[in-house]
């Protein structure tokens, strides 16, 4: 086996078949049937990057103090997702008709746009995990991971100061609050 595939991580793999997967959804809707689903995931990084701390103490308190963040980073994130997936089956826009070549270029473009989102959150769920392995694959051992993560930080960051609910978080500052979480295993 050539030396270039041994060094690949199973989160490498797993983002890149998540993307193909993805830009593959892309070219068959176009750019008008995924605009539901990326301002989604803007709601999805706002809200459980905002919200995770607060509903861990919330629901878990002092009990699971390991477990209580990536819980509800995920109960959030979870729960976002089947919203996004309702919301898409009752605004199907996409019909049987045939997509314009520049509509479906398009498509694949914010297909792999959604790609990198998807795949700092899940970078980040993996950041929070108490698991040493998971922390390790997705800080150390993943090529890409930790640059989706921190174009996550970096989108939530023009959120805050955009949006104004909360005050403007830097993205370093948000880095810093996620990392933090998982030191305090």
């Amino acid at each position: 086996m050539p030396a270039t595939f041994q060094d690949v991580n199973w989160l490498d793999i797993f983002f890149i078949i998540l993307l193909l997967g993805m830009v593959y959804k892309g070219l068959k809707t176009g750019v008008s049937g995924q605009i539901l689903s990326m301002m989604g995931l803007f709601v999805l990084i706002f809200v459980s990057i905002g919200y995770y701390g607060l509903l861990s103490e919330a629901i878990f308190g002092f009990l699971l103090q390991g477990w209580a963040k990536p819980l509800s980073f995920f109960f959030i994130g979870i729960t976002i997702f089947i919203v996004i997936r309702v919301l898409e089956r009752v605004f199907k826009i996409v019909g049987e008709e045939e997509l314009a070549t520049i509509e479906r270029v398009g498509g694949v473009l914010v297909a792999s746009f959604r790609a990198f989102i998807l795949f700092g959150v899940i970078g980040i769920q993996l950041l929070l995990t108490p698991l040493d392995s998971m922390h390790l694959s997705a800080a150390e051992g993943s090529k890409v991971c930790m640059f989706f993560v921190n174009m996550d930080a970096q989108i939530y960051s023009w959120m805050t100061g955009t949006i104004g609910v909360f005050r403007k978080e830097q993205k370093d500052e948000v880095l810093e609050r996620i990392l933090v979480s998982t030191k305090k295993r």
